[in-house]
């Protein structure tokens, strides 16, 4: 790798820097004039050029580019910014990971062991590691992927990481909350509701599986023909299952995040949307999503036959 301060003194060497990655379609700007273009995320260039950068490699590659746009600027480059100063930023209770940014690549950690990971495959009900086709890689970490709005990211990084507000949950810090499902409460579900828990919420309600299965019926009306447990990954993972295969589509996974996000905007609003009202609002969202990334519109045309949107 290319360091900025031993190698970049010069014009000629950061031409060579610059075009050895724009050749290989691994440059950090979002646009090819990287004078207005903007850095990519670390997640959205490993998921875009199927790379494995670590957040030490990403940094150095990064600080290399700019200072050759600086150079090229007339402006002075900023000071390099040590490793060392940036993980001082991070508290005092996050040595594990401090040690996974400073000295590992994604590739050798284990993340079948992080807390969350096995936390979320209690809560679904699936031993996640037996399915080959769910990259859990991607999976908790596509909460950073650029082409998704602030609010479905912070959504995408709670769900995963199984921080969302639950009724189950906040019924017990929270005086006056009732840990029934809020959507089968503005559904008028007869009492007694079933608690409002993960699976149910996006899985099991009733009113909330009324959006999900139009949306199937829609957009993939492959997923109707799918056994219960192909379905719950493809609403819990973004798997789409063909051919007793699966598939790994970040444009899927984009879809089933976002439809996700909407059934929870109307669990905090405590109403339900008329289902045309609803399907409306998820191809506008999908409409700016696939505006913002030229990546998943590459991946929607892989999945042409299997997708409607």
């Amino acid at each position: 790798m290319v360091y900025r301060n031993a190698n970049l003194k010069s014009r000629v060497c950061c031409y060579v820097l610059l075009k050895n990655y724009v050749a290989t379609g691994i440059y950090l700007a979002g646009n090819q004039d990287f004078e207005r273009g903007g850095p990519k995320s670390l997640e959205t260039l490993n998921i875009e050029f199927n790379l494995n950068f670590s957040l030490v490699t990403y940094m150095r590659v990064h600080e290399s580019l700019q200072f050759f746009v600086s150079k090229l600027r007339g402006i002075e480059p900023a000071p390099g910014v040590s490793l060392e100063f940036f993980m001082r930023t991070f508290t005092k209770g996050s040595k594990p990971f401090r040690n996974i940014l400073s000295h590992s690549e994604i590739k050798n950690l284990n993340v079948w062991n992080l807390t969350s990971v096995k936390t979320f495959s209690q809560l679904i009900g699936v031993q996640l590691q037996q399915h080959e086709n769910v990259n859990i890689n991607q999976l908790i970490s596509f909460w950073n992927y650029s082409g998704l709005g602030n609010r479905c990211r912070e959504f995408a990084f709670k769900f995963f990481s199984n921080k969302l507000g639950l009724n189950i949950r906040v019924c017990k810090f929270v005086q006056g909350v009732d840990a029934e499902c809020t959507l089968c409460a503005a559904g008028l579900e007869p009492a007694p509701r079933n608690a409002e828990s993960f699976l149910h919420l996006f899985f099991e309600c009733a009113h909330a599986g009324k959006f999900r299965e139009s949306v199937v019926q829609t957009f993939f009306p492959l997923v109707g023909d799918c056994t219960p447990l192909e379905k719950k990954l493809f609403w819990m993972c973004g798997t789409l299952s063909h051919n007793n295969q699966g598939i790994k589509n970040s444009f899927v996974t984009a879809t089933v995040l976002t439809t996700n996000f909407m059934i929870w905007e109307m669990k905090l609003q405590k109403s339900l949307l008329p289902i045309s009202i609803f399907k409306e609002n998820l191809k506008f969202e999908i409409k700016k999503i696939l505006s913002r990334s030229a990546f998943l519109r590459e991946e929607r045309g892989k999945i042409m036959n299997l997708c409607r949107l």
